[in-house]
């Protein structure tokens, strides 16, 4: 970063850039990356369950792990949107059950 601010200066003793377009570019170079491509490189989504501490006298008891593609969830999210009303009634109620 020192190297692009070195060369936005130059700019500005050359008579290349104004002085306001170099504060700008200044500023530009200051900022933190944006977490953008974090966002695009995250896949999937993991779920991990603990036992408590008061599960933990004498029973046997499993951690689960499962890591769930963002696609599956995205996919999922559109199709409940497709399930018209009355259905989603009965899904709900059927599910309580």
């Amino acid at each position: 970063m020192a190297e692009n601010k070195k060369k936005i200066l130059e700019m500005v003793t050359e008579n290349k850039i104004s002085v306001d377009e170099a504060e700008r570019l200044l500023k530009l170079v200051d900022e933190p990356e944006t977490d953008s491509k974090v966002k695009k490189s995250i896949k999937y989504l993991r779920v991990t369950v603990k036992p408590s501490s008061e599960s933990r006298s004498g029973t046997d008891v499993e951690r689960v792990n499962v890591r769930v593609p963002l696609a599956l969830i995205r996919a999922g999210v559109k199709l409940t949107s497709l399930v018209p009303g009355e259905v989603a009634d009965k899904v709900d109620a059927a599910m309580k059950e």
